[in-house]
């Protein structure tokens, strides 16, 4: 089964993965993934990096239920190109 797209409605509840796919190099060394409460999807595990450009958050997911994860923020910034510049904030799912 193929991960969700970003914006993806209907979703599989038996989806297992989120993957988020960068379009440039990134560190492996950080990340900063938020959300809270019935919004934020059950995690199994930490994410993984698979490769420099794709992060893989393996979730548990409920039917008929929105979910949305966001990367970065003020206060948590861990997420940072290769070259350590800081990755801008951004909505990555919304199930």
């Amino acid at each position: 089964m193929a991960p969700p797209d970003n914006g993806e409605t209907g979703v599989d509840p038996a989806t297992s993965e989120i993957h988020i796919i960068f379009d440039w190099p990134m560190s492996t060394s950080g990340l900063s993934f938020m959300g809270g409460g019935r919004a934020y999807a059950k995690t199994r595990g930490r994410p993984t990096w698979r490769d420099d450009r794709t992060c893989v958050l393996s979730v548990s997911l409920e039917p008929e239920h929105e979910y949305w994860l966001i990367f970065n923020c003020d206060r948590f910034a861990n997420l940072r190109h290769a070259a350590g510049e800081r990755a801008v904030s951004l909505l990555v799912a919304q199930c």
